[in-house]
């Protein structure tokens, strides 16, 4: 519907809900030739021993890198509390914020700490060993495997240090499944959700709060803690997104009634016929085309607001 001009006036309300408005922050499909490196957004790093740096690969292992059109990392367990892991080069306001990711991964190990990760993490040089960081929350995310207690073949973490919430029975979506499994991790209100195939919505409050504005990288991670166990990791279609509630104004509605609105066909709406309502969904028709906005409507003096940003993204409209 690119080309449509609406030719508006502006009506002034007051006492409108909040809407929710969406950013996205940083977006990587990793869909791209396949190279030993990941691009210049992204930095790798290890951790042995508590120590930052010093792991020695082993024959076969892999950095993280581009395989297959996806961020992929393959190596063997070490016997000495070993993390590899990547992240972003930008840090990133961790509240209120929503990562999208799918992920499959295959590890089998007799211990637990093995598996992949995905957490909010401050920056490398802050991480006390592979469990905690120094200063602040500490890794807010989900990890898999967390246990010793159950050999490592199950379980699922939200978050690290500072009161962390372990679900030993639950089971890490995509972790040695045939598929990739969707995981959503949200930061919202001082909570972090993990939303996936296998434990539908888990929630957990932090036990202390992120700083006001604080900003962290966000890193994918293997734990590699026992000795010659493989393990394999290909993650895609990664969506970082702020969700920040913006005051809905009548300022930032728009009528329809005495407008013209028109598309590129020449198809014109005079304001002679009213647009119908159904619930939640407001249609007009032009040039034999239904526009429909999902967004509550407002009347008042029988006019039908919808707001300016619905209709901007909806239809590529702009004002004259």
């Amino acid at each position: 519907m690119a080309g449509i001009v609406f030719l508006m006036g502006f009506v002034l309300l007051s006492n409108v809900q909040p809407v929710l408005a969406e950013t996205i922050l940083f977006q990587d499909t990793f869909q791209r030739q396949e190279s030993s490196t990941v691009g210049p957004q992204w930095q790798e790093y290890t951790v042995q021993g508590g120590q930052l740096g010093g792991a020695v690969p082993q024959s076969g292992d892999t950095p993280w890198c581009i395989r297959g059109n996806t961020l992929y990392f393959e190596a063997t367990g070490h016997n000495s509390y070993i993390e590899d892991f990547i992240e972003t080069t930008e840090e990133f306001s961790v509240e209120n914020t929503r990562v999208e990711f799918e992920i499959r991964a295959k590890a089998g190990t007799s211990k637990g700490y093995v598996g992949p990760t995905a957490f909010w993490a401050p920056s490398a040089k802050n991480r006390a060993g592979a469990t905690g960081v120094t200063g602040g929350p500490g890794l807010i995310g989900v990890q898999a495997c967390y246990r010793w207690e159950n050999s490592g073949t199950k379980g699922l973490v939200l978050h690290l240090g500072g009161g962390y919430q372990d679900y030993p029975d639950a089971v890490f979506s995509g972790l040695n499944q045939q598929e990739f499994a969707r995981h959503v991790i949200t930061i919202k209100d001082g909570k972090v959700t993990d939303e996936s195939p296998d434990c539908g919505s888990l929630t957990s409050t932090l036990a202390q709060a992120i700083e006001p504005g604080g900003k962290r990288h966000f890193s994918f991670g293997a734990r590699l803690y026992d000795d010659g166990v493989p393990q394999v990791i290909e993650i895609r279609n990664l969506k970082i997104t702020s969700l920040e509630n913006v005051p809905e104004t009548i300022g930032n509605q728009e009528y329809y009634g005495d407008n013209n609105i028109q598309n590129g066909n020449n198809g014109t709406y005079n304001g002679n016929e009213k647009p119908s309502q159904t619930k939640n969904l407001i249609s007009i028709v032009v040039d034999g085309n239904s526009l429909i906005f999902d967004v509550p409507p407002v009347i008042e003096n029988d006019r039908i607001l919808v707001p300016v940003r619905a209709i901007f993204e909806a239809l590529e409209a702009h004002v004259d």
